[in-house]
């Protein structure tokens, strides 16, 4: 059974969830998940929120099918860019590996 209609909000600093959730966006894209389990990219975004000068700025971040982030505010970028540069060289390196097998 699907729920609609229900809303979540989570507030993470982990990599790991961000991670699992463009994991989730591609897998549902590439038809590999049931439906309970799917999460189309339309439905999900981030949330970037950062103080400057006494005045909390709002930025949204959209996710696209294959789980990239698309309009990365500045903010956002700086707290995950090590985490999603190393994921991906590291995705790289694999599949050049694999590819020369």
């Amino acid at each position: 059974m699907v729920h609609q209609n229900v809303r979540f909000i989570l507030e993470t600093h982990s990599d790991a969830i961000l991670l699992r959730l463009q994991r989730r966006i591609v897998e549902s894209t590439a038809g590999l998940l049931d439906e309970t389990k799917s999460i189309d990219e339309d439905n999900l975004s981030a949330i970037c929120i950062q103080r400057e000068a006494g005045v909390s700025n709002v930025e949204k971040v959209r996710f696209n099918q294959l789980g990239d982030l698309q309009d990365v505010p500045p903010c956002f970028d700086r707290f995950f860019s090590n985490d999603r540069d190393e994921t991906a060289e590291l995705l790289r390196a694999q599949l050049l590996v694999k590819m020369r097998r």
